[in-house]
């Protein structure tokens, strides 16, 4: 029999298997759970090293944590910007843009959150072109529902000096068409280009 290295049990122990928390105890080994069951059970996995916490009426569930947000980036887009989540389509993001665009006439940098081309039903990439036909005078910087790539306009191109000769980071891509030509589509780190100006 293997031992633990840690046992907890409670009264209230919420597996995720079942509706409602229920009396259980958990054996973990190694930072993994290897068996939940009654106190009884688990305590068969008892060491001499085995450290047993019991947490009585306590709620025991288990830990989600999520080792990559943008808090910051996350928090500043989501207060003053145009939400894009819903856009059914490149077109109909470039439109809410240009319709928030129109609510921020002295705003230097329009910047937009959450579209997501899987959504779309062509399920393509969008291009810089498509953003030009509805607001060509400002810059303009939409940020992907993951938030790890963006969406420029041309404007926003001539306004931090990118073009096709622009090398790429070390952990991003600027996006080229088949002909080497901008397509607007900024990948990870080359998002800085953008990102540093328009801050």
């Amino acid at each position: 029999m293997v031992n633990a290295d840690i046992i907890l049990s409670g009264q209230h122990v919420f597996t995720g298997l079942q509706d409602e928390p229920i009396r259980a105890a958990i054996a973990i080994k190694d930072n993994k759970m290897i068996k939940i069951g009654s106190k009884e059970d688990i305590m068969s996995f008892l060491g001499d090293q085995t450290k047993v916490y019991d947490f009585e009426e306590e709620l025991i569930i288990p830990g989600f944590h999520d080792f990559h947000m943008h808090i910051m980036m996350g928090s500043i887009l989501q207060k003053d910007s145009a939400k894009l989540f819903d856009a059914a389509s490149e077109d109909d993001a470039a439109k809410i843009v240009a319709e928030f665009a129109e609510t921020r006439p002295n705003d230097e940098w329009i910047f937009g959150v959450g579209w997501d081309h899987t959504n779309w039903k062509n399920k393509v990439l969008p291009h810089r072109t498509t953003l030009d036909k509805y607001i060509c005078d400002r810059p303009v910087l939409l940020f992907n529902a993951e938030v790890h790539y963006a969406w420029i306009n041309s404007k926003a191109m001539e306004m931090i000096q990118l073009t096709k000769d622009t090398p790429n980071p070390e952990y991003g891509e600027i996006g080229k068409d088949e002909n080497g030509e901008l397509t607007g589509l900024l990948f990870e780190q080359a998002i800085g280009y953008a990102s540093e100006h328009a801050y």
